[in-house]
């Protein structure tokens, strides 16, 4: 008997420890997930993606969702930035519970391209919650900037 529960909790522990330690996961969101800072101001194109229809930047906020207990998080966002005078800046943010920062990476454009482009948002250590943060540029000549999506891995 008592060799029974012996090999029962060597079974356990072998099982609990062959387990991935740290297998990658990544989660991709239609633009449309991103709110402004302020009110109004933006439209969802046919593609699920998110453009700014201001004449002025704008801040807009993505939802960074990591559901698994991971040490690290980072990101992806395609981007289409049509300003001839602004570059989109991205930022992935980590807060703790009170709001102050566990961590931040950053990635922007430069110059004007109506092809999406993706920036890469370096790891940072994960807290209670993340999101990503982009300014995009205003409406310049009739060309909107936008997200189309974004991906949060671990």
């Amino acid at each position: 008997m008592r060799l029974l529960k012996l090999l029962g909790c060597m079974a356990i522990v072998l099982g609990a420890t062959s387990a991935p330690a740290l297998a990658s996961d990544t989660k991709f969101y239609p633009g449309f997930m991103c709110l402004p800072q302020q009110p109004g101001g933006t439209e969802i194109d046919g593609a699920g993606g998110v453009l700014n229809t201001r004449s002025t930047a704008q801040a807009l906020f993505c939802p960074a969702i990591d559901d698994e207990l991971s040490v690290n998080v980072s990101a992806a966002i395609w981007v289409t930035d049509q300003s001839s005078t602004q570059d989109i800046a991205c930022g992935l943010r980590s807060r703790n519970a009170d709001g102050g920062s566990v961590g931040f990476s950053t990635a922007g454009t430069t110059g004007t391209n109506s092809v999406e482009r993706a920036l890469v948002l370096p790891g940072v250590p994960r807290g209670i919650y993340q999101f990503i943060a982009c300014t995009m540029p205003g409406v310049d000549q009739g060309r909107r900037s936008g997200i189309t999506t974004y991906s949060v891995s671990r």
